[in-house]
Parts: structure tokens; sequence; C-alpha cells
């Protein structure tokens, strides 16, 4: 990572993924890794529901599981050309759910 910056770093990273296994392995590696997260935060709520197994146990996969997820979250977005403007809409639309919910709390 000699004189890239963090951002330029990961980039070569992805674009590389994507020469190395091509485009529609990258696809599928990102719906599965998904999937695992989603199953990861399952495990989660029923470990706090049920004590079977530490949360400690259950977050440390959950952890990995997330950088998995992240990873191939931003692969998606490069190898995609994803506009992030929808991204921006989205979080707004979040920030002003958030904002009536507390009013009506309130």
């Amino acid at each position: 990572m000699d004189e890239l910056t963090m951002e330029q770093w990961e980039m070569g990273i992805y674009e590389d993924a994507v020469e190395t296994w091509g485009r529609e392995a990258q696809l599928m590696k990102a719906a599965e890794e998904l999937s695992e997260l989603a199953a990861a935060i399952n495990r989660l709520l029923c470990c706090e529901k049920s004590g079977y197994r530490s949360r400690e146990e259950v977050m440390a996969e959950l952890q990995g599981e997330w950088a998995d997820a992240e990873i191939m979250l931003n692969q998606l977005h490069v190898m995609l050309d994803m506009d992030d403007e929808v991204y921006i809409g989205k979080l707004e639309a979040l920030e002003e759910k958030i904002r009536k919910a507390r009013e009506n709390a309130g």
C-alpha cells in the first residue's frame, strides 16, 4: 500500500477480484456473503433469547460476516457503477423516518 491512498488500495483489490474470478462469480459471492450476514444476525437474536451460545462467540462470528459482506457491497458498488444519489436519497429518507418516529414518540 506504499504510495496509494486507502481508497485507491481498496479499489484496486475490488477490481483485481473481478478480474481474477469474473463478474458473475463475484455477484454470486456477494449474494452468499449477504446471506451469511443475515444468518449471523439471526443467530445473535437467538443467542440473546436462548443463551445457547455466548454473546462473545456469536459477536465474533457476526463481525467476520459483516466484514465479508461490507467487502462484497463495496465490490458491487465498483463493479456495477452504483449511483451514489440513490444511496443518499435512501439515507435522507431514513433520516426523515427517524425524525417522524421521534415526533410521534414525544
